[in-house]
């Protein structure tokens, strides 16, 4: 069992290793500093089972470390940067004339930018967004791979994301 003193050891010892380290997948300072704390909280909560004279407690930080990297980098990739279901976003009320007319500028401009998306992109991506099939069911349905789904809802994605960046909140 790692006791506090152990613990602050520990950090004293390793915190640059784990910061460098972590670099490597954030350039945002903030988020570096917060990974880095939340990595040490790992520690903590696992310090039952750390031995910190053990030859390798390095090496377990420092994959827990990238581990915490990786995870944190795929829950951002999940997470969109615009919400396209723009009912929802409109910043003002709806239940006035200025929102009303807000949610009406969004939802053209929606359709608009949809407009510009390949047909088949269009398909896949309401398939997904409107129906909520997997990438799989959709190649199955469209009768092409889950990569080409895949390129394709990000391509109108990325069309979107240009085009609606203005009602961005």
């Amino acid at each position: 069992m790692l006791s506090k003193r152990q613990f602050n050891k520990l950090f004293d010892t390793h915190v640059q290793a784990v910061s460098n380290l972590l670099s490597y997948y954030t350039s945002d300072k903030t988020e570096l500093e917060d990974w880095v704390q939340e990595v040490f909280i790992k520690v903590w909560e696992k310090r039952e089972i750390i031995n910190p004279d053990h030859p390798k407690v390095k090496g377990y930080i420092l994959k827990m470390a990238r581990n915490h990297a990786l995870y944190s980098l795929r829950s951002k990739k999940r997470k969109p940067s615009f919400d396209y279901d723009y009912a929802k976003k409109v910043p003002v009320s709806v239940h006035t004339v200025d929102g009303q007319l807000a949610k009406k500028e969004l939802s053209n401009a929606y359709q608009q930018a949809l407009e510009q998306v390949p047909t088949r992109a269009k398909q896949a991506f309401r398939l997904s967004r409107d129906k909520g099939l997997t990438y799989n069911q959709i190649a199955d349905q469209m009768g092409i791979s889950p990569k080409t789904v895949e390129g394709q809802i990000s391509h109108t994605l990325k069309i979107l994301r240009v085009e609606l960046d203005e009602f961005r909140v």
